[in-house]
């Protein structure tokens, strides 16, 4: 089954069903539950928005000191190519590692 309509397709549906559409007489009821959701959905994005930018906040110093250790360690890299044995000895080549294993996971769950 296909998960979006084209907009003509969108459009005839629409028309299809206007007739059963008619309002409910529900004193407003509806309309006010709508203002509620609207507002809760402003109020979770904002929320997130903050996370993130405290996480950032959080986040920074560490990631510093990781590009600067990741500079340190291309440099050796640099100096010691043609001895390949020590690139699983280096905590560089164990975080790839540890991304190579988790990010296909952490990608999916994500996207979920």
């Amino acid at each position: 089954m296909r998960d979006s309509l084209t907009e003509d397709e969108d459009g005839r549906l629409e028309m299809l069903f206007r007739p059963a559409a008619q309002p409910l007489a529900d004193a407003g009821f509806s309309d006010e539950v709508m203002r509620r959701v609207a507002r809760h959905v402003w109020r979770r994005r904002l929320l997130l928005a903050a996370a993130g930018a405290v996480g950032l906040i959080v986040a920074v110093q560490p990631a510093w000191q990781f590009a600067a250790m990741l500079g340190q360690q291309l440099v050796i890299f640099g100096s010691r190519w043609p001895d390949v044995a020590w690139l699983l000895e280096t905590p560089v080549a164990l975080a790839a590692g540890l991304l190579l294993m988790v990010g296909p996971g952490l990608l999916q769950w994500l996207e979920e």
